[in-house]
């Protein structure tokens, strides 16, 4: 799998959390 846009350790659902965690 590509991981260019966004980190390996980071899953999208992982992604989504922190997204709101920084809202």
């Amino acid at each position: 799998m590509t991981s260019n846009s966004k980190p390996t350790w980071l899953s999208e659902d992982q992604r989504d959390i922190c997204s709101r965690l920084s809202t």
